[in-house]
């Protein structure tokens, strides 16, 4: 259940005077800890499925205001409408679409596409519960919230690929794998292997 100060639709105000009070207060963001992550699993051979979980808040602050504290930007965009995140969501995803890179060893080019993006509404949710957890004293960890989806088809059955990341992301935690898939009848169990 959200907290009394974010259920209702008159909590501008209110809100803005209490994190105004208190984000002088509030302890600092850890940078350096916040991160991104980054998930490509590969799945029939050719085709590679990525997931970002990015820290939104980080994010966006440095796109639209760098030189601000990293929790007055977080309360700040919480106490504003949804609306208010349609620039910056919009100018974030040209950045990543544009620069996020897969190739093949040999150099060519996957084209990435079925990008599925959160709305600035679901942005906005977001990062009033994380404003929310920050200001009850919670530990919130950085890349939290929705997910942002994409696909690449590979011209032969991926072995490895490179990548470059957009620098408006400076960093990511990346997961890769190609899962092993088998079908397993009760009453007939299985070793399962970790290590290819």
């Amino acid at each position: 259940m959200k907290p009394a100060l974010f259920r209702g639709a008159r909590r501008g105000p209110a809100l803005a005077l209490l994190l105004a009070l208190w984000s002088p207060l509030a302890p600092s963001f850890a940078h350096e800890l916040a991160a991104h992550r980054l998930t490509l699993v590969v799945h029939a051979e050719r085709s590679v499925q990525a997931q970002w979980h990015l820290d939104w808040a980080d994010v966006l602050r440095d796109l639209s205001a760098p030189d601000e504290a990293p929790a007055s930007f977080l309360f700040r965009v919480a106490s504003e409408p949804a609306s208010a995140l349609e620039a910056p969501l919009a100018r974030l995803r040209a950045l990543v679409e544009s620069q996020w890179q897969l190739h093949t060893p040999e150099g060519e080019a996957l084209r990435i596409v079925r990008w599925q993006w959160p709305s600035a509404s679901e942005l906005h949710q977001a990062l009033q519960q994380q404003a929310a957890q920050q200001a009850l004293g919670e530990h919130v960890h950085g890349a939290q919230g929705p997910v942002v989806r994409a696909e690449a088809q590979a011209p032969a059955p991926v072995r490895q690929l490179r990548m470059s990341l957009p620098a408006a992301l400076e960093r990511a935690l990346v997961v890769s794998y190609r899962p092993q898939q088998r079908w397993v009848e009760a009453g007939a169990p299985q070793t399962l292997s970790f290590v290819p």
